[in-house]
Formats: C-alpha cells, sequence, structure tokens
C-alpha cells in the first residue's frame, strides 16, 4: 500500500511521491523493472515544478505530471479506497486548508456570497 500524506502543495506532494529523491517514491520506472531510479519524465516535471516560483507556470507543470501518471499508470487507487466522500458548497470557504493535526484553531471558515449558491 502507498501512503498517502504529504505536503498541501502540489508540487511538493508530487515531488515526494514521483520524484526518485523523494521521500515517499516507490521506484517507478518506465520499463517496469522497478530499479528504483524513477521514471526521467517525472523526475524532470517535479524538479522543475519545485523550482518554479510562478504560480501559472507551477501550475502547469504539476498539469504535466498529472497527465504523465494518468499514462503510465503507477499510482492507482485499489477499488473501495476512499473512507468518506466530503461535498460542501463552492460558497462554503476556507475548509480542509489546514491539514495538520495541531493548531486548526487558527484557521477560518467563511461564505463567498459571490459563489454558488448564493450567485449562480
Amino acid at each position: 500500500m502507498i501512503p498517502d500524506s504529504g505536503p498541501a502543495e502540489p508540487a511538493y506532494y508530487l515531488y515526494i511521491h514521483y520524484n526518485n529523491n523523494g521521500s515517499l517514491a516507490q521506484g517507478y520506472d518506465p520499463d517496469g523493472l522497478n530499479r528504483h531510479t524513477g521514471d526521467p519524465v517525472m523526475n524532470d516535471l517535479t524538479t522543475k515544478a519545485i523550482a518554479e516560483p510562478d504560480a501559472a507556470k507551477r501550475k502547469d507543470l504539476v498539469f504535466q505530471i498529472e497527465k504523465r501518471e494518468a499514462q503510465e499508470l503507477w499510482n492507482v487507487r485499489f477499488a473501495g479506497g476512499a473512507t468518506q466522500l466530503d461535498l460542501a458548497w463552492p460558497a462554503y470557504r476556507g475548509r480542509q486548508v489546514w491539514q495538520g493535526t495541531t493548531s486548526r484553531g487558527v484557521s477560518t471558515n467563511w461564505l463567498d456570497r459571490n459563489k454558488p449558491p448564493f450567485k449562480v
């Protein structure tokens, strides 16, 4: 089973899971020999993503990483792997922004009346 933990920033999350130097990397490689060399494409994309200061460019790199993972299917979730389904209106803001185990009291939730269901 693959651990599902990591930082909230998507670039760092993907780096630790898919870069050969990532702390939770499983050693995926394109030829399937599991030599723990990592996929050269993922190593390159994840390294670029964590070094990119521009949020829009980093987001594009994350999309490229997701596309590569979808092509290779290294980390497929097993059926029934989810333990819950959590839904909320888009207007309910600030939810789940604090993923740590302590200091949740400093997080704030609010209603954004410019989003559905208040405005459609």
